[in-house]
């Protein structure tokens, strides 16, 4: 199990095939399905397998406790990493915003990344804030681009460079 990097308060590892029914029971529960696509046993298994794509349990680091996850896809000829998904299953102690600074420090500082990009859903307000606070630029709208159980739904795409992150943070984010 590889540590990828901590914060304050998390260490961030490699998910394992055991946490992968951990990972869908966070990513089907109520207060995260509309925001987040859900994926199968299999299909997470092949992302732990895949060789540009990071699935990451973020965990507590006093308890050891899984309290979140996401999912990650690195293109390294283009030096783009797709921040695709994050479920933290404890809300409203800033450990989604702890973990994204860590984030953004791993890609920029440890993996040389050049772009880090997400698109969100237009009615998730609580994440389009946090992105926007830490200085990500919405670079446009995918209009009724995804169609669910709640009818079409748009989704904003925002993105943050390298230059813009050493701009902003320099080479500590923590």
């Amino acid at each position: 199990m590889k540590l990828h990097f901590e914060t304050p308060r998390l260490k961030i590892y490699d998910a394992k095939e055991e946490e992968i029914p951990r990972i869908i029971e966070m990513e089907e529960d109520i207060e995260n399905r509309n925001f987040v696509f859900q994926g199968t046993y299999e299909d997470h298994l092949a992302e732990i397998k895949a060789d540009n794509i990071l699935l990451l349990s973020i965990k507590e680091k006093n308890s050891g406790e899984i309290i979140g996850f996401c999912l990650s896809v690195i293109d390294k000829k283009s030096h783009s990493f797709e921040f695709r998904r994050i479920v933290i299953n404890v809300k409203g102690l800033g450990y989604g915003k702890e973990f994204i600074l860590g984030l953004l420090k791993y890609c920029f500082i440890e993996l040389k990344m050049n772009r880090f990009w997400l698109d969100v859903f237009e009615d998730n307000t609580v994440g389009i804030n946090l992105y926007t606070s830490l200085g990500f630029v919405h670079e446009g709208t995918l209009r009724q681009s995804y169609k669910g159980e709640m009818g079409y739904r748009s989704q904003l795409i925002f993105s943050m460079l390298r230059d813009e992150y050493l701009t902003k943070y320099g080479q500590e984010s923590y």
